[in-house]
């Protein structure tokens, strides 16, 4: 540039920066793109291993739902393996309202009829929308 006089805005240095911005972005639209509407965290109640009731043996569990589209998104749980096993809900609702955080409580009840060790692995379905389905395993703990 100070030989000729004139100069270039569009420089090797600035051609670099400029690849690397489009790599960042184009990662970030692949991201958002691919991301899960429903972000699911299911965890084991803090301070309690299990109780006895009527119904068999029951664990609690703490759940959180992230909907991160700008439709409500209706959901529901179901235990997937080992039979014998069965969510109840506490006062959770049905749906996750949009751009929000569900947090709740339930129940994954061992029935009496069913038999098993003292800590079970569980799958739960979480199905959510027209057709997704989200597959979480938690522990069960039993006497």
């Amino acid at each position: 540039a100070v030989e000729t006089g004139t100069s270039s805005f569009f420089t090797k240095r600035i051609a670099a920066y400029l690849a690397v911005w489009l790599v960042l972005m184009i990662a970030v639209v692949t991201l958002f793109a691919m991301r899960e509407d429903l972000d699911i965290v299911v965890l084991r109640q803090e301070g309690t291993t299990w109780v006895t009731t009527p119904d068999g043996i029951v664990n609690f569990y703490r759940i959180q739902l992230i909907n991160k589209t700008e439709e409500p998104i209706s959901f529901s749980l179901h235990v997937l393996s080992p039979a014998g096993y069965t969510v109840k809900p506490l006062g959770l609702a049905s749906n996750v309202a949009p751009e929000q955080i569900l947090k709740g409580r339930f129940l994954l009840v061992r029935g009496k009829e069913s038999s098993a060790s003292s800590e079970q692995h569980v799958a739960i379905q979480v199905s959510y929308g027209v057709g997704n389905t989200h597959f979480i395993t938690t522990s069960f703990v039993a006497p």
